[in-house]
């Protein structure tokens, strides 16, 4: 029982040292993917207007209006993640403690 509690501490221990570089793995993930969808839609538009003989200059109008307002849901969305683990970290640390009180006194310390 008491190597079980002690594993389960490292656990969490160890979610808690991983949880933000997991969070930050995933966003970067999907920022690279939605440059290169950028990059790939402005190269399309160059080329198009390059074949058609027009200025290459072309005004950006890639689809991607209320960024701002994605990247401020997003940033609230980990935020909240982020307090919903920690309260739930700090609950299950809680749980931890009152189980290795449980077993102390079953094994009569």
């Amino acid at each position: 029982m008491h190597s079980t509690i002690e594993r389960l501490n490292l656990d969490l221990a160890n979610t808690r040292r991983e949880a933000a570089g997991h969070a930050a793995q995933d966003f970067q993930q999907r920022y690279l993917e939605q440059s290169r969808q950028i990059d790939a839609a402005l190269t399309a538009r160059e080329e198009a207007a390059a074949q058609a003989g027009a200025d290459v200059t072309i005004p950006l109008e890639l689809g991607f209006d209320g960024r701002e307002e994605e990247v401020k849901r997003t940033w609230e969305d980990a935020l909240s993640g982020l307090g919903r683990l920690q309260t739930g970290l700090g609950e299950s640390e809680t749980r931890a403690k009152e189980a290795e009180k449980v077993v102390a006194y079953l094994e009569g310390r």
